[in-house]
């Protein structure tokens, strides 16, 4: 695992062929004519666990080069956020800087449930946060606004994602 700038996360992902105009969002995922889902982050906290399981395979599937989960915003919430528990993680990782100088978290394939702890946080606590594929195939965004979208290069590439009554659906 390492930790990346916000200029190390632009650059990794142009390295993947994904462009944003300032930084990533829903809008721009939508907007590169791959299939998509939007869907509704869960309010419960175990069905955002489940859903962070099942967006994390669907992004690592065959990445071997690994993936990145960029952090943009955090803190929208604060009284949804316990942030000791992340900058504990984060020095247990061998982070010392802030989130704001290092959101970016690459992880290899092989890393899921340190990857999985990451991903957990993020939208457990409703950060801004991209999770995309080194290939620039697979990417989701999640957002404090309880939404999020999964996009794939290809339908084969898009695990169903599960319909929870509290709003995943398809869009």
């Amino acid at each position: 695992m390492k930790f990346f700038t916000p200029d190390e996360c632009a650059a990794w992902v142009r390295r993947s062929g994904v462009e944003f105009a300032g930084g990533p969002r829903r809008e721009d995922l939508l907007r590169r004519g791959f299939e998509a889902v939007e869907f509704a982050v869960p309010a419960d906290a175990g069905r955002r666990v489940a859903l962070s399981r099942v967006l994390w395979d669907m992004v690592s599937a065959a990445q071997v080069d690994g993936v990145l989960l960029w952090v943009t915003a955090a803190g929208i919430w604060p009284s949804g956020e316990h942030a000791p528990l992340a900058e504990a993680l984060r020095r247990a990782y061998g982070e010392r800087r802030d989130l704001r100088e290092a959101p970016g978290h690459h992880f290899a394939a092989n890393e899921r449930d340190t990857a999985l702890s990451f991903l957990v946080v993020a939208v457990l606590f409703l950060w801004d946060a991209l999770l995309l594929a080194a290939d620039g195939s697979v990417g989701v965004f999640v957002s404090h606004d309880e939404r999020g979208v999964a996009v794939a290069r290809t339908a084969e590439l898009m695990p169903p994602l599960p319909h929870w009554p509290s709003g995943l659906s398809s869009g």
